[in-house]
């Protein structure tokens, strides 16, 4: 990846916990608003910050331009962006926990709706509380149209007795105490709420409730059934496999929906933390759904060492648009050195670490935004000097712009080969040679007779009409590593289209450059230049052994290829 980046220092006397990303003033530009206690850690409030990033990556303080009246909070814990008001521009909900020490005397939610003049109305005022009446202590908040009547409600996810409010459609709220699974769901220390998420966990339509807990959890949490009237009953209860660090050891700060292997329903991603010793490291874990609203654990399709600081949120994004969703995970004083902050999908729901290079430069929080709207993923970074105890509200703010270097050739029969860094080449019409050099790719053939040439890097081939030869001179083209393996996205062999691997030696050892024996979907048998295929998730993955040990040592992924046959490659 090759990014533009720009630095920016910013004044905030706080710690960013609660935030989010939206266009809040309906300018085009993407926003940024957050909040957090003061540093060091004081009973006071402090005020919400906005930013602006421009499509060039510029920031901008925008906070009085924003708020019509600026809100305060003593410890904003997390933020949730959604149009509540049903204006079709984003809001901004904050579930605040309040001072942190004893006796903890909570603090009021915060809520920000869009009006006149692009700015965003305090609305706070108008939130229902909870049960008794008291000041909340919300570690976590999430918003979903539950019941699906059109509009998103919310889970405050106070401390004592989590709550639903539930919209109107014009972001009036009204308290729902008796949809959730009762107090004995949350209550006690087995069960001690730390992340909430409305998934639709079985196909049916409806949001279903996932709870995740903290360190005291026997399970990494429980999944609650919607009744199809936006009820969370104990009789539709599931629990969820033990943490990834052993029962009453795991704390989960934060929870992903994603479908992983490709079924057509949704598993889960938990980013997680031990209890002992407390909040050292990190680690994710990978549950994917039985098809029936239950989950086993699969976390070994993550390589991971657990090392770093905790993550804050994880997402899900498609990094080196390959069209496979990645993930990326969010941590203050990370540092991206030394911290696996970003995994690469192999395609088939495998996840293995981005080299630490990409990342250079990167500041220690990590928001994933495309700012220009280019559908290339680009990133806000950001870090405070010190720590939560010690800053002097100092912060560097930082941009990173996904720059693709562009090459469109013309209509006739072109020759073209691509620089070092990130190449999105067009070949239009005519019948072109395309060569990727040493960068990960994006070769788009277009229509004619091409020939497409990765090379090294990660790269994404597309023949476009005709038949099109995708030619591999090396296994170094197209590795066992995500972060290095090609995909093929239109590959029909029936259309005419070829795979080229007469260039790699299939038999390493002895002497001149011998061809590879292709096997169909036999396994392999120890034979030195075998070739073989598999179906994995959304498609074919080819796989050649060059030494005989019977082990693959090179991988190429097809897209939405189900059968191969030995005429669809030159070998």
């Amino acid at each position: 990846m090759a990014f533009k980046t720009q630095s920016f220092k910013y004044s905030y006397q706080g710690t960013i916990f609660s935030f989010g990303t939206g266009d809040f003033n309906g300018d085009g530009s993407l926003d940024l608003i957050f909040g957090g206690p003061t540093t060091p850690f004081e009973n006071k409030p402090m005020p919400f910050n906005a930013i602006s990033v421009s499509k060039k990556g510029v920031i901008t303080n925008i906070t009085t331009k924003l708020f019509a009246t600026t809100p305060y909070a003593v410890q904003a814990s997390e933020g949730v962006v959604a149009d509540f008001n049903g204006d079709g521009v984003d809001d901004f909900f904050s579930g605040n926990f309040g001072y942190d020490s004893h006796p903890f005397p909570g603090e009021y939610n915060t809520l920000m709706l869009s009006g006149p003049g692009g700015k965003l109305y305090d609305g706070s005022s108008e939130l229902p509380l909870n049960f008794d009446g008291e000041p909340d202590l919300v570690h976590t908040a999430t918003a979903a149209d539950i019941d699906n009547d059109g509009d998103q409600d919310i889970l405050s996810g106070d401390l004592n007795l989590p709550f639903i409010m539930r919209n109107d459609g014009k972001g009036n709220f009204k308290a729902d105490y008796n949809s959730m699974p009762g107090a004995g769901a949350y209550g006690g220390d087995d069960r001690m709420i730390s992340e909430c998420k409305f998934v639709d966990i079985n196909n049916d339509g409806w949001r279903d409730l996932i709870t995740v807990y903290a360190d005291r959890g026997s399970v990494a949490g429980h999944t609650f059934l919607n009744n199809g009237a936006g009820v969370f009953a104990r009789s539709g209860e599931t629990a969820l496999p033990v943490g990834i660090y052993g029962a009453q050891n795991t704390n989960v700060v934060d929870v992903l929906d994603l479908d992983i292997n490709g079924d057509g329903f949704m598993d889960l991603v938990l980013a997680a933390t031990p209890g002992k010793p407390y909040y050292q490291g990190q680690k994710v874990q990978i549950l994917i759904n039985n098809t029936d609203g239950t989950f086993h654990d699969e976390s070994s399709r993550i390589k991971q060492d657990g090392k770093g600081f905790w993550f804050q949120e994880i997402e899900a994004i498609d990094y080196n648009g390959d069209g496979f969703m990645d993930l990326v995970g969010t941590s203050d004083y990370s540092e991206t050195k030394k911290q696996t902050i970003v995994w690469i999908n192999n395609g088939s729901g495998r996840f293995t670490p981005l080299p630490k290079s990409d990342l250079n430069g990167f500041e220690s929080s990590i928001i994933p935004l495309d700012f220009n709207k280019d559908g290339n993923m680009d990133f806000l970074s950001f870090r405070q000097e010190g720590n939560y105890f010690t800053s002097n509200g100092k912060w560097v703010f930082k941009t990173h712009l996904n720059v693709w270097n562009t090459i469109k050739l013309t209509n006739r029969n072109d020759t073209k080969t691509g620089t070092k860094d990130r190449d999105l080449m067009y070949g239009y019409e005519g019948n072109d040679v395309l060569k990727g050099g040493s960068g990960n790719d994006n070769i788009q053939g277009g229509s004619g007779r091409d020939k497409l040439y990765g090379g090294v890097g990660r790269d994404a081939l597309s023949g476009g009409s005709g038949a099109d030869v995708f030619v591999f001179q090396s296994i170094a083209d197209s590795t066992l590593s995500a972060a290095r393996q090609d995909t093929l996205y239109d590959f029909s062999g029936r259309a005419g289209d070829k795979i080229d691997l007469k260039a790699i030696d299939a038999k390493v050892g002895i002497s001149g450059n011998q061809a590879f024996t292709f096997i169909g979907q036999q396994a392999f048998r120890q034979n030195v230049g075998e070739l073989r295929y598999e179906k994995v998730s959304g498609g074919a993955s080819i796989i050649g052994d060059v030494n005989g040990d019977g082990s693959e040592d090179f991988a190429i992924y097809l897209k939405g290829v189900s059968t191969l046959s030995k005429g669809y490659f030159i070998l």
